[in-house]
């Protein structure tokens, strides 16, 4: 169902301007405003429930650069207007329409009780509206304007050779909690690339007082995104970032303001002026200077505890709550386990997920260095983060990771450590794992179900070269970067259970063939996925059968519980070394050479899920699923299917 005022807004602006809705993956919404001719954009949120405002306004940017020249306004759904959404609401629109016609002196405010600091002219701004707060009487008529911040909408105009909107990154916000939107007027401000507007006189934005919250407090409770905002707002990470200050950000720092004036008779068109203020008011008392002003925000900053200290006393990011709030109605979660090297194609395994249904709802990522932890905790990432899964050594460049390196082989014993964790930890949850760098074509819940039994054993893909049609003998190049393989028909022959892909159900034996493989793992000098196949289906008495299974049982000899593994289907999962014979036998392509409708003509199988191996180096894994649109990400933002329908010309 579509919000009622959401079908307002798009009557009053339809022939106007575009009206996006910025939601969550969520389809029921995303059908419901497609069927009402809304368009919607898709938005990353948090795992505390907040959309990421860093790609909120990165997404509103791009789709305005994509149609071309004008402004985009940012307003909030639970803005109300005094005189009515379409009589305000077009208020507005006149208002900026007709301040984007006017050039005006570039002014940013410099110090406080100072004449604003003459840049230049420009035809560049950014405006912001304050609102007026209702109490909870409901009362419009003692309703006050909120001039502290919490600005409900703002714009800013765009072309092709103007300035983005700042010219560095905004820190990963949660929205709409604290800090963010008076960082953000205070940056575009000492930016100095734009001049900031105060538009709060061209119409009465009303806002229903939320219950006010004890703001220290949330900070430290554990499971907020309020000090992460304040921390962000202060200690900014990006280097070309100005320092932000407490207190700034409000629209006392606009050296102008528009202001209605009255009615064109003729043309009952608004008419605005553009008045100029003559110096930075003050924040706080009218004996406020400048350094009172970062005398007292650089106490506020040395009372913030550190990052990694408030990281790892929060709650949302302890296994325990993360395995309680993320298990499916089955008891399963997905897990997956990254090092900071590959947080790029984590980031595009969760686009992937968005894409396809729920399971980004379930899934949990193990955080294989501290630094990746940080990163991804910061950014709202459903990550944990255990000592003793931790590597030693962060590896110095990206090669550091390539096939069978030292480093390749200390992350992956890593890999089945988080999933014993997690077994071990909660008996009734169960775990599907998978590695970052698969694509997947199918929902993974949907497509892995039949296997998500107490009956099914292990479910593990194989990583044994296949050519299809089978030569028997035959060999051939999976990728330049590797050597030559020959084609085997058994998917459970020699060292070829793949580590990357399986479903573990949570039973007493399973957990003691995982404690039984992290322990070879750790004693051994290979990588994880040689003592899958070792433990699983060499060692006596485990044992291998026919030419897909295995059966585990434990060292003890008791033959009566055991494991029986089964390997996937090599056509339905490929991975980089499961070829198809395109024209003359000699003439070999995998699914990333030939593209998936190819693979699939050539295989008579639908593909569900492709693992990115037999390859070397992150470069060319990257190239390969570029080239298939396999790629999701923009940076970090996520592309969804239904982005393009936007990007359309404006329909009167």
């Amino acid at each position: 169902m579509v919000p009622q005022n959401i079908l307002m807004w798009k009557r009053a602006l339809s022939g106007h301007a575009h009206l996006i809705l910025l939601i969550s993956n969520d389809f029921d919404t995303q059908t419901a405003c497609n069927l009402a001719g809304i368009s919607t954009v898709c938005i990353e949120h948090t795992v505390d429930g907040f959309p990421r405002f860093d790609l909120m306004m990165r997404k509103m940017e791009t789709i305005r650069k994509n149609i071309g020249p004008g402004i985009v306004v940012f307003l909030n759904t639970d803005i109300e207007f005094g005189r009515g959404i379409e009589s305000d609401l077009m208020t507005v629109i006149n208002g900026l329409l007709w301040l984007g016609k006017n050039q005006v002196e570039l002014l940013v405010a410099d110090k406080f009780s100072s004449p604003f600091k003459h840049i230049g002219m420009s035809s560049y701004w950014f405006a912001a509206m304050n609102r007026w707060d209702v109490k909870n009487d409901g009362k419009r008529s003692t309703a006050y304007v909120h001039n502290a911040g919490g600005f409900d909408l703002w714009a800013w105009n765009i072309d092709a050779y103007g300035p983005s909107l700042l010219p560095f990154d905004i820190p990963p916000f949660r929205y709409p909690l604290a800090s963010y939107d008076n960082w953000l007027l205070d940056m575009v401000n000492k930016a100095e690339t734009r001049t900031v507007v105060d538009i709060t006189g061209v119409t009465k934005a009303y806002h229903m007082n939320h219950d006010r919250k004890n703001y220290h407090d949330l900070s430290f409770d554990g499971d907020s995104g309020y000090y992460l905002n304040k921390y962000l707002a202060l200690k900014n990470p990006d280097p070309m970032a100005k320092k932000h200050c407490l207190g700034c950000g409000t629209l006392v720092e606009a050296p102008y303001i528009v202001e209605k004036t009255g009615f064109n008779a003729s043309t009952n068109v608004p008419v605005f002026n553009l008045k100029k203020r003559q110096k930075l008011s003050y924040i706080k008392n009218k004996n406020q200077v400048d350094e009172q002003v970062w005398t007292y925000t650089r106490k506020a900053e040395n009372h913030l505890i550190s990052i990694s200290r408030y990281l790892s006393h929060s709650g949302r990011h302890r296994l325990k709550n993360l395995v309680g709030q993320r298990t499916n109605e089955d008891g399963y979660i997905l897990l997956t386990a990254v090092t900071h090297n590959y947080r790029q194609f984590l980031l595009n395994l969760i686009c992937n997920l968005e894409r396809l249904g729920s399971s980004y709802d379930h899934l949990v990522i193990a955080a294989l260095d501290y630094d990746v932890f940080q990163w991804g905790a910061t950014r709202g990432l459903p990550i944990f983060f255990s000592p003793n899964l931790a590597l030693e050594e962060r590896a110095l460049n990206e090669s550091s990771y390539d096939y069978n390196s030292r480093e390749f082989r200390a992350v992956t014993k890593q890999k089945s450590q988080a999933t014993l964790k997690i077994l071990q930890h909660n008996y009734s949850c169960s775990v599907v794992y998978m590695d970052v760098d698969i694509t997947w074509f199918l929902d993974p819940f949907v497509a892995l179900r039949q296997y998500m039994t107490s009956k099914s054993g292990l479910t593990i893909q194989s990583n044994a070269p296949l050519i299809i049609p089978h030569f028997p003998g035959q060999y051939f190049h999976p990728h330049a970067s590797v050597s030559r393989v020959q084609s085997e028909l058994e998917s459970n022959g020699y060292r070829r259970l793949n580590s990357g892909l399986y479903v573990a159900p949570n039973s007493r034996i399973m957990r003691m063939a995982f404690t039984d493989i992290t322990r070879a793992a750790v004693e051994g000098q290979y990588s994880e996925q040689q003592y899958f196949y070792y433990v699983l289906c060499s060692r006596a008495p485990s044992t291998t059968i026919g030419n897909n299974q295995c059966e585990y049982h434990h060292k003890s000899g008791n033959l009566r519980n055991h494991v029986l593994v089964n390997t996937l289907d090599r056509y339905q999962y490929p991975t980089g070394a499961v070829v198809v014979v395109t024209s003359a036998p000699n003439e070999t392509s995998n699914i990333y050479d030939a593209g998936i409708n190819q693979f699939e003509n050539f295989s008579k199988h639908k593909v569900i899920a492709a693992h990115n191996n037999w390859i070397f180096g992150q470069k060319a894994k990257v190239g390969r699923l570029t080239k298939n649109g396999w790629w999701f990400l923009d940076d970090e933002l996520c592309k969804y299917s239904g982005d393009e329908s936007i990007l359309g010309p404006l329909a009167m």
